[in-house]
C-alpha cells in the first residue's frame, strides 16, 4: 500500500510541470561534458534555490565585501570546486508531504575516478518548480550552516559599529599644549 502510495505521489507532480526525479536529473545535467554547472543564486526561469534560502544567498552576498568570498566558496550542488563530466549515479525520492521531498542523489564529480558522494537535496514546490530548499551532506545542512555563518558576520558588524561608535564618542587623551 505505502508503495503505491509513493507512485501515485510521485506520478501526480507529471501534471502540474518536472518531477521531483526530473527536476533532479536535469539539474545535475548541467555538470556532464564539463558544462558550467548552474548559477546558484540565479532568479527567474533559472532559479534553483528555493525563496527561503535565496534569502540567506542574498544576506551572505550582503555581507561579504567586495573582492571577498563569502560562505559559498564552492558549488554546493556537486559539493565540490572541480568537477570533470560529472555522473549521476542513482536518485531516489523520498516524499514528505504534497510540497516537500528529499532526493538522495549518489554521483562521481569525476567520470574517470572511483569516488562517490552521496547528498540530500531537500526539495520544495514553489509555483509548481522543485527548487532546493537545503542540501545536506555527511557533514551539514547548506542552509544551516550559512544561516548560522550570516548570524555570526551580523553580530560581528554589530560589535563592530558599537565599538565604533564607542571611540568616537571617547576623548582623547592626547594632552592638551
Amino acid at each position: 500500500m505505502r508503495k503505491l502510495l509513493v507512485l501515485l505521489f510521485i506520478c501526480s507532480f507529471s501534471a502540474f510541470g518536472e518531477s521531483p526525479q526530473r527536476s533532479v536529473e536535469l539539474l545535475y545535467q548541467h555538470y556532464k561534458d564539463n558544462q558550467a554547472g548552474v548559477i546558484f543564486d540565479a532568479s527567474g526561469k533559472d532559479q534553483v534555490i528555493s525563496s527561503r534560502l535565496m534569502k540567506e544567498v542574498a544576506e551572505d552576498q550582503r555581507l561579504t565585501a567586495e573582492g571577498d568570498v563569502g560562505y559559498l566558496n564552492y558549488d554546493p550542488i556537486c559539493n565540490c570546486q572541480d568537477y570533470d563530466n560529472l555522473v549521476l549515479e542513482q536518485v531516489d525520492i523520498v516524499p514528505h508531504d504534497s510540497q516537500h521531498v528529499d532526493a538522495v542523489v549518489r554521483f562521481r564529480p569525476f567520470s574517470d575516478g572511483p569516488e562517490t558522494v552521496t547528498q540530500t537535496l531537500s526539495l520544495v514546490d514553489e509555483n509548481g518548480r522543485w527548487l532546493i530548499d537545503d542540501i545536506v551532506n555527511e557533514t551539514q545542512s547548506l542552509y544551516q550552516g550559512i544561516k548560522e555563518y550570516n548570524r555570526e558576520r551580523q553580530q560581528e558588524a554589530l560589535s563592530d559599529k558599537a565599538d565604533d561608535k564607542h571611540a568616537a564618542s571617547t576623548p582623547s587623551s592626547q594632552p592638551t599644549p
